[in-house]
């Protein structure tokens, strides 16, 4: 007991240590550390002392590079017209006044007139006079502007506008189509119609033909007066002043001069926010599925022995009669090529009461045990493999094997969930939005959710932990039920034999009988179509009465596109049989079940289970009743009947109902039960709970009400509490709770350090009993890259993990050497596995929380990197997490070059600028890295390319499509000092013969029907832009409707061909365009 205690207070105090001075460092990590320079918020470098530079490959003659940042920032012109390009650096530039620095030298130089000069930037829409003419933010009245529409953190589109006075005038029928508002601009007759957010908000604008009267808008029937310097009728659109635009519509609109960006911020919801917001729900409700790798994969093999993940929770209580020393420990990790899950429990009585040991390994390839094809091996304490229509067992020791589908969580009729997790925590479980039930972790350290029913369709459940210091943990699983569940005709197994009612180490398990036998179990389904599949199997084991009996069921699973009907039967080869049907299905969101069974007398599943039940019914009915933005409502309803053979009629009924927004849940279950017996009166129980849980800023109230209302009215439980978070690092609860036998009252004091928390709990009752815990929760593990250990409050073992070693790669070889500087401050992402975290000074980011059997993307945000022009050498790549094993890696930056040029296009022996021509640069083995398109001079520009040598190409591609001809190539080497390479100049002439050969091909004749084909374009973005800038040039433009084809492909009309069709063509090439007339039809 001593010992005990002393172990308890010898790790709060080491976990007090770390609190203050950091986590626990190597002496080789700390001498690395040594060298840093500055220790800023942002990205750092870390360059060790006396580091040598690595010698770079020669350069080439032919390389021209900036030799001064002047030079440098001038060639960054054409980049930093694409808006989103001056977006991302700025981000980066706001991180020190260094960067701040920098960027003002560059705009300083740039020269651009449409580039703020002011690095503050302005966020500014004050009504402009007549006579104003605010210079402030870098541009000139009357100016053009490309702004980005942004509505929270949603980038919409482009909108064209220019500068009047402190705001802008804004494009209204471009503005219109970018925010999905239904409102028509009718140039010609000067005036708009239409409804905005919804039907009921009318709206209709008339501008006269008269210049000096002012123009009238209506707002859902009344009037206003616009001055006419703030609206403005040109040949494209009607223009109006921004601040105008936010007083009529009530929604704000503000003009950023610094990055181009029109801010709009409703008061109420737009509907394109109430779309982004069903697809994040949707997101998020799909969380539990697979997302296929977008990256490339990387194996992580199993190794022989690995230090393990460990979670740890230590508590000492005292009480009026006594006082208790307690622990619990759960840890993963490697062992003997496969993951050993440990639990490990004690107390003073029994310093080590509980203790379970799990080796598993798993393969999404189906590829363990040669010609078996196993997904899944098990030894030691394992779940029993569960068989259709009987009831599983609980953990025993033994072994089991199966082929099932790792990467789907797919079942006939019920699912388990099962896991361990450290005592004292409370689950709440919810079956779509429906609360099930609600337990807490006991001394074992496991949880089991057994034989859940699912619903045809998709079933979500989310389980809630609620941590014994306050924590609040989610976990989202979703189970699919219907035909495309079934594995292609593939026959799948689960096997498993195991010691009745015995763990590996403790023995007899608590509150069963010790049984000196094994228990066998397979599971076997066979798809013997698209929609029928047929599932049996066999187990055998001991009842308690030493007598043993073997089940063999066989189960017919049929699937209609909207329901599911099982047929199966259980037969008890030494005794009686069961029969059942079941049918679920799905009518838009709502599920109906229906079952009925029929058993044997005889047929029981132990000695002990006396049946009686010669038959049952049940039906059961659930769905949302409403659900809209930060409200639902959803409710079940379920009901049955059964009858024993002596002639005992039971009826219930259960009914659920709950609310749920974003601020607070209310739930409410109803329970009747009828019980008949003959010649006695009937026996009727009726009973609820009520639970409210309440989200505050920092706080969270919740409240639980059970009560009898048959026989007899009554209050038979209550509790509520209040956590409140006093500050990041400081948080309490205070609770009441009552039940028949004592009211209490508890207060928990939390201290959160970010390696430990330390709970303090003290309660009292109204027998005078008082108890009074401290408690100590915390987990390491060793990071594989520097071999320091990690400490940190959040759970760890269950989970996969990630160390990233993150470097500038001076010598290009990508692989790490001292001289190499660390990274601090990059961002490590895990896309699918929604988790992120920052490279320390160690320059290694340590990501953990990665779920199993979810293969996650990762990458390093490029972002987060503070020099603008490094790139990680690697796009990032995807990985299978596994439970206690961290994966490490070395993710090498470079500083990447730029290639830039111009290209020219002769055309009847003039030089035009080569506009929009689609440029490649492809490797060594003529795989193209980037692609990009000449901007309206001609001028193009890769950016971010990392080292290497490269060709620098004319995309074969849009030669072809525009019969164009190239007679030259040019190579390019990037060095890894930001190498920039000008004057890779391309000249293209036009394949006369080539277009007289397709003039011939289909002749055109004055009157018939035609299209104007303007060639294709690198996205609909590029499409849509260059479009809306051609109808601002050539007015015929803007009455041809557009034809939709595939490949981003510009196409208009139809339209009748006349001489001035065939000048506007011209006229359009003359401009260094494609556009090309072809007869009506041919494009369809």
């Amino acid at each position: 007991m001593i010992t005990l205690r002393c172990l308890y207070f010898t790790t709060l105090l080491v976990c007090l240590l770390f609190s203050s001075n950091g986590y626990a460092e190597s002496s080789d990590e700390k001498k690395t550390t040594l060298g840093h320079q500055f220790s800023k918020k942002g990205t750092k470098t870390t360059k060790p002392k006396n580091t040598e530079q690595s010698a770079l490959p020669e350069k080439q003659d032919t390389t021209t590079t900036v030799q001064t940042k002047s030079q440098y920032f001038n060639s960054l012109g054409h980049q930093y017209r694409n808006p989103s390009f001056r977006q991302s650096q700025q981000r980066k530039s706001n991180k020190t006044s260094i960067n701040r620095q920098l960027a003002h030298e560059y705009l300083s130089t740039l020269g651009h007139s449409f580039i703020g000069k002011s690095l503050k930037g302005k966020r500014v829409n004050e009504l402009p006079t007549d006579e104003q003419n605010d210079s402030s933010s870098g541009f000139l009245e009357n100016e053009e502007l490309l702004l980005i529409a942004q509505v929270e953190e949603h980038v919409l589109d482009t909108v064209f506008g220019y500068k009047q006075g402190n705001g802008a005038m804004i494009g209204l029928d471009n503005l219109f189509s970018v925010i999905d508002f239904p409102i028509i601009v009718d140039l010609e007759k000067r005036r708009a119609d239409g409804w905005f957010i919804n039907e009921n908000q009318t709206f209709s604008l008339i501008v006269p033909d008269d210049e000096t009267t002012p123009a009238s808008v209506s707002i859902d029937g009344s009037s206003f007066q616009i001055p006419r310097h703030l609206i403005s009728v040109k040949d494209d659109d009607i223009y109006l002043h921004s601040a105008f635009l936010s007083d009529i519509f009530d929604i704000g609109f503000e003009v950023n001069f610094k990055d181009l960006l029109l801010l709009i911020s409703p008061k109420q919801l737009l509907p394109l926010q109430e779309r982004f917001r069903r697809r994040a729900r949707l997101g998020k409700l799909s969380i539990g599925r697979l997302q296929p790798p977008q990256l490339p994969f990387r194996n992580t093999p199993y190794t022989a022995f690995s230090l393990p993940l460990v979670d740890i929770q230590t508590q000492y209580s005292v009480s009026k009669d006594n006082s208790n020393g307690s622990y619990s420990m759960v840890g993963m990790g490697d062992l003997a090529y496969m993951t050993g899950s440990y639990f490990l429990g004690g107390n003073d009585d029994d310093p080590f009461k509980n203790f379970r040991l799990n080796l598993q390994r798993e393969s999404i390839d189906n590829d363990l045990l040669g010609p078996i094809g196993a997904s899944e091996i098990a030894l030691g304490d394992i779940s029993p493999v569960n068989l259709p229509l009987l009831r599983g067992a609980a953990q025993e020791a033994g072994f089991k094997l199966s082929n099932r589908n790792l990467t789907t969580n797919s079942q006939s009729n019920t699912t388990d969930f099962v896991g361990d997790l450290l005592p004292g925590w409370d689950i709440e479980l919810y079956h779509n939005g429906i609360l099930l039930e609600t337990r807490t972790v006991d001394d074992s350290g496991r949880y089991e959710f057994r034989d859940l029913d699912l619903s045809f369709g998709d079933n979500i459940f989310k389980m809630v932990f609620y941590g014994p210091q306050g924590q609040k943990r989610e976990r989202i699983e979703s189970v699919q039920v219907n035909a495309n569940t079934l594995q292609s005709r593939k026959l799948t197994y689960n096997l498993s034999v195991s010691k009745q009612n015995d763990s590996l180490f403790n023995g007899e398990i608590a509150q069963l009988p010790l049984i000196d036998s094994y228990r066998t179990a397979l599971s076997l389904e066979q798809s013997l179509s698209n929609d029928i599949s047929l599932q049996s199997g066999y187990t055998s084991y001991q009842f308690r009465d030493g007598v043993r009996h073997s089940f063999v069921p066989f189960t017919v699973n049929y699937y209609l596109p909207f329901a599911k009907i099982n047929l199966g039967v259980v037969k008890d080869l030494d005794a009686g049989s069961s029969v059942e049907f079941s049918s679920k299905s799905r009518f838009a969101k709502h599920s109906f079940d229906l079952n009925y069974k029929k058993l044997d007398q005889d047929f029981t599943t132990d000695s002990h289970l006396t049946n009686n039940v010669k038959n049952s019914m049940g039906m059961r009915l659930s769905g949302p009743l409403y659900n809209t933005e930060g409200l639902a409502f959803t409710y079940s309803l379920n009901g049955g009947t059964s009858t024993t053979y002596n002639d005992v009629k039971t009826q219930a009924i259960n009914a659920y109902l709950g609310m749920f927004t974003n601020e607070y849940s209310l739930s409410n279950t109803l329970s009747y039960t009828d019980i008949s017996i003959l010649n006695s009166p009937n026996i009727e129980v009726f009973n609820g709970n009520s639970q409210f849980t309440k989200n505050f800023d920092s706080m969270r109230w919740r409240t639980q009400i059970g009560y009898d209302i048959k026989p007899d009215v009554e209050l038979t439980n209550a509790s509520t509490s209040l956590f409140w978070s006093m500050s990041e690092s400081l948080s309490s609860e205070f609770g009441v709770h009552y039940n028949k036998a004592a009211t209490r009252a508890s207060y928990i004091l939390n201290w959160d350090t970010n390696y430990a928390v330390v709970s303090a709990n003290v309660s009292i009752d109204d027998n005078s009993q008082y108890q009074a815990f401290l408690s100590l929760r915390f987990s390491f593990g060793q990071d594989p890259t520097t071999g320091n250990i990690k400490v940190a409050r959040d759970r760890m073992a269950t989970t996969g993990g990630i160390s990233a070693r993150v470097f500038e790669d001076l010598n290009l070889d990508g692989i790490y050497n001292n001289n190499e500087p660390l990274i601090e401050g990059a961002k490590l992402v895990g896309i699918h596995a929604r988790r992120d975290t920052h490279t320390k000074e160690s320059g290694v980011a340590f990501l953990t929380g990665l779920p199993k059997n979810r293969i996650t993307d990762v990458k390093l945000d490029v972002d987060s990197l503070d020099n603008p022009f490094w790139i990680p050498v690697d796009k990032g790549f995807s990985f299978l997490p596994r439970p206690g094993a961290i994966e490490s890696l070395d993710i090498p930056v470079v500083t990447a070059g730029e290639i830039e040029g111009v290209v020219t296009v002769l055309r009847s022996g003039k030089e035009l600028p080569g506009r929009f021509i689609t440029l490649q640069i492809l490797d060594d083995e003529n795989n193209v890295v980037q692609e990009t398109d000449s901007e309206y001079d001609g001028f193009y520009l890769f950016s971010a390319v990392i080292p290497g040598k490269y060709k620098v190409v004319i995309a074969p591609a849009y030669l072809k499509q525009n019969n164009l001809m190239v007679n030259n190539t040019h190579q390019a080497t990037i060095f890894g000092d930001g190498t920039i390479v000008r004057g890779i100049d391309f000249t293209l002439s036009t394949d006369e013969i080539a277009q007289a050969r397709v003039q011939e091909k289909a002749p055109l004749v004055n009157g018939q029907q035609v299209h104007l084909n303007l060639g294709k374009f690198a996205s609909s973005i590029n499409k849509k832009l260059t479009l809306g800038l051609l109808k601002r040039r050539f007015k015929e433009l803007k009455t041809l409707p557009i034809i939709e084809v595939p490949d981003n492909q510009l196409i208009l009309g139809p339209v009748i061909l006349t001489p001035t069709t065939k000048r506007l063509c011209q006229r359009i090439v003359a401009k260094g365009l494609s556009c090309e007339i072809t007869p009506f039809g041919n494009n369809q």
